[in-house]
């Protein structure tokens, strides 16, 4: 990932040192915290039918 530099080594901290931190924190997260590559068969399985979503929602308002 290479060196870092923490935040005390920094002579400024403005909100453009911010914004870059932030976007190098940002990359190496997602190098990091990797997406999965799954197929569409195993995505399916997970996916959730809205009308089933829609009438648990309902129900749960109603105990409400």
């Amino acid at each position: 990932m290479g060196s870092t530099l923490g935040l005390g080594g920094l002579e400024v901290w403005n909100e453009e040192a911010i914004k870059k931190r932030s976007l190098k924190l940002a990359k190496q997260a997602l190098e990091v915290w990797k997406s999965p590559v799954l197929s569409a068969d195993i995505l399916n399985s997970y996916r959730v039918d809205s009308q089933q979503v829609d009438l648990e929602t309902d129900a749960i308002d109603a105990d409400d």
